[in-house]
């Protein structure tokens, strides 16, 4: 399976709610090995079909480690998906993650839709990230 074919499946299976631990573990590490053929949209799609089904795996290290390098490449969509998956799982050590998204975020609120900024709010308040930039940025 490729990269689109492993991030759609994943997003399907979580939208129908079939959880299948072998099929995700197998998603997850294939994404771990070749995290650098995902594109955003794969990477955010993937993340959050783990959330939406509350399956916390060491793929979020790895994403965590990879994202920052790339953040320029995520668009609002992504850059909301992928934080609201990080808060959703309570991932630890997310810290770093967040504050090296804030001006991604603020590059892109002109083109985020409301849904987006409603869920990096939740991210940002779920997990207390001390980031007043986003919240009165996104208050304007």
């Amino acid at each position: 399976l490729t990269p689109i074919d492993i991030s759609t499946i994943a997003w399907a299976l979580a939208k129908m709610g079939q959880l299948h631990p072998k099929l995700f573990d197998h998603f997850a590490n294939h994404a771990i090995e070749n995290i650098h053929e995902y594109s955003p949209q794969m990477i955010a799609s993937l993340l959050w079909a783990f959330a939406t089904l509350s399956i916390p795996h060491k793929l979020f290290l790895k994403v965590a480690t990879h994202i920052p390098k790339h953040l320029p490449e995520f668009g609002p969509q992504c850059l909301s998906m992928t934080l609201w998956a990080f808060a959703k799982l309570d991932v630890p050590s997310s810290q770093t993650l967040f504050s090296s998204a804030v001006p991604a975020i603020l590059s892109n609120l002109d083109r985020m839709t409301s849904q987006s900024m409603i869920n990096i709010l939740w991210a940002y308040s779920t997990i207390e990230c001390p980031c007043p930039n986003i919240y009165q940025e996104i208050g304007q």
